[in-house]
């Protein structure tokens, strides 16, 4: 879909708003849970947006290029530390190796 809005204006615009529309709702969704800078919140949702849907098309095409037991760990972390509570709020996850 993302290659085809390259060169079709109107899947474009149907893209973007959708993505609109996600970013909007993770930076409510942060705002609701009281997470995070406000000035924030929509870079956020952008980066967990972006990072979650190009890590599931590079998966698409070439599965994990690294140890199964740990590929979906980064990106967990990473999107904790996107989206979570800072500085070991509520929302960290147990340490490794307990959960």
């Amino acid at each position: 879909m993302h290659e085809a809005a390259v060169v079709e204006p109107e899947l474009r615009e149907l893209v973007d708003q959708w993505c609109d529309e996600v970013v909007s709702a993770v930076e409510a969704g942060l705002g609701q849970a009281g997470r995070s800078d406000p000035d924030s919140r929509r870079l956020r949702g952008f980066l967990a947006l972006t990072q979650l849907g190009r890590l599931a098309r590079r998966w698409m095409r070439h599965g994990w290029e690294t140890d199964p037991a740990t590929a979906p760990v980064l990106p967990a972390d990473s999107r904790q530390f996107v989206l979570g509570e800072p500085h070991g709020g509520p929302a960290e996850p147990p340490p490794r190796g307990t959960a």
